[in-house]
């Protein structure tokens, strides 16, 4: 689906972020672990259960917000040159009339960013 609101995208990520847990909509069931195996391959999002629940406790401190403002890991200016990026790339993109796929274009920045969390 997509959320043409940024009402209800800031509501779902801020106030709703709960829905994954066991008997919401968006729980981590069998069918759509499945299903993301089967379209994107083996991956985090793919899991469920306990072989889902050690990976994201690993992985969790390294996301918190005291982790992700440290300054030596510099995460912010990082985020802020994908910013310059994106502006640059909608911004050619609109002066040609040229079809963005924002879909490519914010995952690929999404990507980008947990890789430098995760590995520098």
């Amino acid at each position: 689906r997509v959320c043409g609101s940024g009402a209800l995208a800031r509501s779902v990520l801020t106030q709703r972020n709960k829905m994954y847990k066991d008997g919401y909509e968006f729980s981590r069931t069998l069918s759509i672990a499945t299903a993301t195996r089967e379209t994107i391959g083996p991956s985090l999002t793919g899991m469920i259960g306990d072989e889902w629940r050690w990976r994201k406790v690993a992985l969790s401190p390294m996301f918190t917000k005291s982790a992700l403002s440290e300054p030596r890991r510099r995460v912010l200016s990082y985020v802020l040159n994908l910013a310059d990026e994106l502006h640059i790339a909608l911004g050619e993109a609109a002066d040609s009339a040229a079809e963005v796929r924002f879909d490519d274009l914010f995952t690929e920045k999404a990507v980008r960013v947990i890789m430098f969390v995760m590995f520098g």
